[in-house]
């Protein structure tokens, strides 16, 4: 199969999110598909809705005021637009955003609208690359060169998804057969494909310049009193949030900053007597330096289930890359890198591992952190994908 190639990409984001900051795999895997020569045009998918409320929450988000740049088609369900300019880069006429909420009402409904667009934009046989389990029919009903499936952690143990448990069984055995190529995030993913031949566990990445140099503080950062440790990302019900209260009665002379978005199931109000503990809230991708190079160790303190069995989190990457040391639980990806992340099991020992972290650090120690991780680019998992499209032929 020789490029270049025009890839249609079912999205586990909306792109208003990642316009937000609120980035992950996807966006980082998209951001250097459209810097690469081998690709043409992408057709980026907005999170399909798959019930009337997340349906309307898309309507709003994405049909009305969704993606900036030349609107290609329109309707009352679905928007096409040629985005030229984003927060993934300079990508002039590469990147198309379309979004639906026709599946929020039948598969066939869905399918047409799909081939319609597809014709529009003149792209005969493209190749598809889901992130979306849920969805299946595109792997059966439409004509591609090449069926792609990237597994970004065990959706089945997602609570976000409880009730569509047994709809994802199935899902993920159609995706097994169906699919030419299958990534998986974390290497115990292959499994839940039964590690077939056509399976490659292809973990997250960093861009690592984005991590490096000097930044001056954030005004939210000024009053807060060192030593800080720092969290950044979606605060979500994976995060132990006993362990956080535990931590911090237990550490009351240090700063725990969490930077991200917090979801309402999350309960604030129980850190309230905390006077130790920040919650600064979500801040755009392009700023995270500006805060995460101030942190003196960064945790992942999410509770260990077979949900956390399926991630790499994109964090860890991001804390090493600014020379940090990290303090995890037992979760997976942490293997990756034993001799600079300190893992601990359980909560006293968790609070033991950050002392730890703090008395050992050295700028030498961040030297070499910050070496370990640079050879894990984005652009060497791209390498490594694209290797393997090429040879799908």
């Amino acid at each position: 199969m020789n490029p270049p190639y025009d890839i249609l990409m079912l999205n586990m984001s909306s792109f208003q999110e990642w316009e937000s900051g609120i980035v992950n795999r996807n966006f980082h895997i998209l951001k250097h598909l459209l810097q690469s020569q081998d690709v043409r045009r992408v057709v980026a998918v907005d999170y399909l809705p798959f019930s009337l409320r997340r349906g309307f929450k898309s309507f709003l988000e994405n049909q009305a005021f969704g993606a900036k740049g030349k609107v290609i088609y329109r309707d009352l369900t679905n928007r096409l637009v040629r985005v030229d300019y984003s927060s993934l880069g300079k990508h002039v006429d590469k990147l198309f955003v379309y979004s639906t909420i026709d599946s929020t009402v039948s598969e066939s409904l869905t399918l047409r609208a799909f081939k319609r667009i597809l014709r529009k934009l003149r792209i005969e046989r493209p190749i598809l690359w889901s992130y979306v389990p849920l969805f299946t029919w595109p792997f059966t009903k439409l004509d591609t060169s090449l069926k792609i499936f990237d597994a970004v952690d065990d959706w089945r143990n997602h609570s976000a998804y409880e009730d569509k448990r047994d709809k994802l069984e199935e899902s993920y055995k159609v995706i097994k057969k169906e699919a030419d190529l299958i990534f998986t995030v974390a290497d115990d993913l292959r499994l839940l494909f039964d590690n077939q031949p056509k399976v490659y566990w292809i973990p997250n990445g960093v861009d690592f310049d984005r991590w490096q140099g000097q930044f001056e503080f954030e005004e939210d950062l000024k009053g807060i009193t060192p030593p800080i440790i720092g969290y950044a990302g979606v605060i979500q019900n994976r995060i132990d949030l006993k362990l956080i209260k535990h931590v911090a009665e237990s550490n009351p002379n240090k700063s725990f900053v969490f930077v991200g978005m917090v979801w309402p199931e999350v309960n604030k109000g129980e850190f309230a007597a905390n006077a130790n503990v920040h919650f600064l809230g979500q801040k755009p991708y392009n700023d995270l330096p500006k805060y995460m190079t101030h942190f003196h160790v960064g945790i992942i303190p999410h509770k260990v289930d077979p949900f956390t069995k399926s991630m790499n989190p994109l964090k860890l990457y991001e804390y090493l890359a600014c020379g940090l040391p990290v303090v995890s639980t037992p979760i997976a990806g942490m293997e990756m890198f034993p001799e600079f992340v300190k893992v601990a099991s359980d909560y006293d020992y968790f609070s033991q591992q950050i002392d730890t972290a703090l008395t050992e650090d050295s700028e030498i120690h961040r030297i070499k952190r910050r070496e370990a991780v640079k050879p894990h680019s984005w652009e060497t998992r791209m390498d490594k994908m694209m290797k393997l499209i090429k040879g799908n032929g």
